[in-house]
């Protein structure tokens, strides 16, 4: 069955946005008043990968958009359901962000929202890619990392007035599977050998660690918890965008009010898969706590450490792969030091 013929059996009323059908498209988006009547279509095409949602950057006779609209499922992996809803907690995260300048700046605007369509109409920031070259040979400059980390320090200072809206249960719920449960099942679908012969070896040898596997289902229950923080959510390099007006924040859908140290954790844990960005850990600690105006907490530091391990051991053993060039010897050392990191935080010189 076609993903349009799955969407439709699902939501027969909800308008399904196709690239080939631009007739269709159009009158869509002249009936919402999005597009004005002198306002025609010039060109459409899809910007990027698309990893959660389907994405199409629209091009008209005065300007260029980004149409985004949440299918219930994840755009790359449509085996996996995941709830259409994360366009309106997405759309909430712009509209709190707006009255805070140095966050607004630094992620597309919100242009208009058609809640029945679980589509978003946002600001084009224009041709670039994302930072997942970094796990090859790309360089993370030190500038750039810098105003990542401002991003993430202003975030987790936003007061919402609606905190309802950021429960984001299910979203959560899904990230939580994929993050703390999937990687260390056994019966998991991943055939880790036919991405690197021996893998699977090695997934064994980590799932059978009864004490990380406890330390990684503890972690995973402190994530599920609420709490007073608004954060991102993915915060790593897929969602990191290189412009010309430097580096922006993108795909906040998977926010809620939690705990700082997640998104922080997730940070840390892909300067450790990166290239040549281990180095730049300890900087971007530093640089936290300075804009936050207070010290990190040795027990703060231990769980951002745990949860930077809980993510590498994902990535290496998980579904959502990575884009990593390394041999099965490097990714054994990666496990090894994921599971230093969950068992042995305070050990460790980052401290």
């Amino acid at each position: 069955m076609s993903k349009r013929a799955r969407f439709l059996a699902k939501h027969p009323d909800r308008f399904f946005m196709d690239a080939d059908n631009r007739p269709e498209l159009l009158n869509y988006l002249r009936q919402l008043g999005w597009l004005s009547t002198k306002e025609g279509i010039l060109d459409v095409e899809t910007p990027g990968d698309g990893n959660m949602n389907y994405l199409l950057r629209l091009q008209t006779s005065v300007r260029t958009v980004i149409l985004k609209q949440a299918r219930p499922w994840v755009e790359k992996y449509d085996q996996i359901d995941a709830p259409s809803d994360r366009a309106l907690v997405e759309a909430a995260f712009y509209t709190a962000i707006k009255v805070y300048p140095a966050l607004e700046g630094q992620m597309p605007k919100l242009l208009a929202v058609d809640p029945s369509a679980r589509m978003l109409m946002l600001e084009d920031l224009g041709t670039g890619n994302d930072y997942t070259n970094i796990y090859q040979d790309a360089a993370l400059a030190e500038s750039d990392l810098i105003q990542m980390v401002q991003y993430l320090s202003a975030l987790h200072k936003v007061q919402v007035s609606r905190p309802s809206e950021f429960t984001n249960p299910v979203m959560r719920r899904l990230n939580h599977l994929h993050i703390f449960v999937i990687p260390l099942q056994r019966e998991n679908t991943n055939n880790l050998d036919a991405i690197t012969p021996g893998l699977e070896k090695e997934a064994l040898r980590i799932q059978q660690q009864r004490r990380f596997v406890d330390s990684v289902t503890s972690l995973g229950d402190f994530y599920l918890q609420d709490g007073k923080t608004l954060i991102h959510g993915d915060f790593f390099p897929g969602s990191w965008l290189r412009t010309s007006r430097g580096p922006k924040i993108i795909d906040p859908e998977f926010c809620f009010l939690g705990f700082s140290e997640f998104d922080l954790g997730i940070l840390i844990a892909h300067l450790f898969l990166g290239h040549d960005t281990q180095s730049l850990v300890g900087l971007a600690l530093d640089q936290y706590a300075e804009q936050s105006t207070r010290s990190l907490t040795t027990a703060q530091k231990c769980k951002i450490l745990q949860f930077a391990g809980v993510e590498i051991m994902r990535r290496i053993i998980g579904v959502a792969q990575l884009p990593l060039i390394r041999s099965l010897e490097q990714k054994r050392d990666l496990l090894y030091q994921s599971t230093e990191l969950v068992l042995s935080p305070s050990s460790l010189k980052q401290l």
